[in-house]
């Protein structure tokens, strides 16, 4: 196995450790530490390829320059110790994890496996959850964190739809969806299932057949609320309440995150500080608060990192949304366009150029959707640090790698034969001369 195998899997194993936290599902797993291992051996293998290929990605910028921000702020924190914590966790995700994405996903086909395995991955996740009263696996044992993973994998199952005609596929994809669904509905997490609801909405828009899939979405939520425990129902309800219960408590959290930026508007109060500069004494007594986050990633933002946290988090946001645009239907048809001109009126060849390029607007547009989650549940969720939207920008970065560099392997092939069926990762490199690799 070469390094570009090895590093491919080390970093799928790194990815489904620290997103999915698949070593606590399996009795006896975590015994093998695969989260360390995996970043000990995707560390060297990230940095022999680095003069190799070009990783100095669009995405990759943005990560690196967040964390730096991570870093700025961690110097000017309140309470160093918290700070290093998460400079310790952004180095290996950024360095392991992040870039490995940028170096090792270079096709088409290592960009399919990686969509049946968030598509298992949801299913796994959702499964554990409905098994365990809506607890996640591992890290993910609080309701809100296990519902912000199933809210960002919820599309993909669904838009996987599109690119199947086998009958059973088409039926074990529906499954996931709605074992999906029925993952985040079982959390009781109003931040899930905020996130839920705009994402089913997309879905929608975007899908072929708009009345047929309206008439399955409101047969699914009338089923849904007649045989729905009360607690779920009184928990959706309640979310319009926001002068009582932990709604009440929120909105006074945000409070004290606005009073925190005001204090500190540059730097925040550091990485993870916001209990210790709620209790620093720079702003006035806040009374009895026994949380240690404010529920909310924008809140969460501006209290720990200031102007830096926004300008650094939010142009990572931007820069992922540029390469999504990037990949819209029109520029993909466009130069799908070129690789049918030159394609000679083969009809295999044809049919294979459209597959892929479905393949890749579909997959692109469930990054997106998954973002749209991600930035609604957040506003109930204090997750800056976590991995799930770092994984999303790693994804959107893949996708539009993977798409020129098949390009890029389809026009060689093409041109070098009259008529070819347009190759897909790394089946396509046996095709051309010295191919022995992906390219970077």
């Amino acid at each position: 196995m070469n390094v570009y195998r090895a590093g491919y899997w080390t970093t799928i194993v790194f990815f489904l450790v620290d997103l999915g936290q698949v070593h606590t599902m399996v009795p006896g797993l975590h015994f093998l530490k695969l989260g360390f291992v995996s970043q000990i051996v995707l560390l060297p293998l990230v940095f022999m390829e680095m003069g190799k290929v070009r990783w100095l990605k669009p995405m990759a910028v943005a990560r690196l320059v967040f964390f730096l921000g991570v870093v700025v702020c961690t110097v000017f924190a309140i309470n160093t110790g918290m700070a290093r914590r998460v400079i310790t966790s952004e180095f290996f995700r950024v360095f392991a994890g992040f870039l490995g994405f940028c170096i090792f996903v270079r096709t088409g086909d290592d960009l399919k496996r990686i969509h049946w395995i968030l598509i298992w991955l949801s299913l796994a996740t959702a499964a554990w959850a409905l098994l365990h009263g809506g607890h996640g696996p591992g890290m993910l044992a609080d309701e809100n964190d296990v519902a912000m993973v199933l809210v960002i994998l919820l599309p993909f199952s669904f838009l996987k739809i599109y690119t199947e005609s086998s009958p059973r596929k088409i039926a074990f994809l529906i499954g996931v969806f709605m074992i999906t669904l029925g993952g985040i509905a079982a959390t009781l997490s109003r931040g899930g299932m905020v996130g839920a609801l705009p994402s089913l909405l997309f879905i929608w828009l975007k899908a072929k057949n708009k009345m047929r899939n309206a008439v399955i979405m409101a047969l699914l939520l009338l089923g849904a609320v007649f045989t729905a425990p009360p607690s779920l129902v009184s928990e959706f309800v309640s979310i319009k309440d926001t002068d009582k219960g932990t709604a009440a408590s929120r909105r006074y959290f945000w409070h004290l995150s606005t009073e925190l930026f005001l204090a500190r508007p540059l730097t925040g109060v550091g990485p993870a500080c916001w209990y210790h500069g709620v209790w620093s004494g720079m702003i006035p007594n806040p009374g009895q608060v026994s949380n240690i986050t404010p529920h909310s990633v924008y809140f969460q933002l501006i209290s720990e990192m200031g102007m830096v946290g926004i300008v650094t988090w939010g142009g990572f946001i931007v820069t992922m949304c540029v390469i999504l645009y990037g990949m819209r239907d029109s520029r993909l048809n466009r130069e799908a366009g070129i690789l049918i001109a030159k394609a000679a009126s083969d009809p295999i060849v044809i049919r294979d150029i459209q597959r892929e390029r479905m393949f890749f607007g579909i997959f692109s547009l469930a990054v997106g959707i998954g973002l749209v989650g991600f930035l609604l549940s957040g506003t109930f969720l204090s997750v800056v640090f976590y991995p799930q939207l770092f994984a999303l920008g790693a994804l959107a970065q893949a996708v539009r790698t993977c798409w020129d560099n098949d390009l890029m392997i389809a026009l060689a092939t093409l041109g070098m034969r009259k008529s070819a069926t347009i190759p897909s990762g790394a089946r396509a490199i046996r095709n051309l001369p010295g191919g022995a690799e992906a390219p970077a």
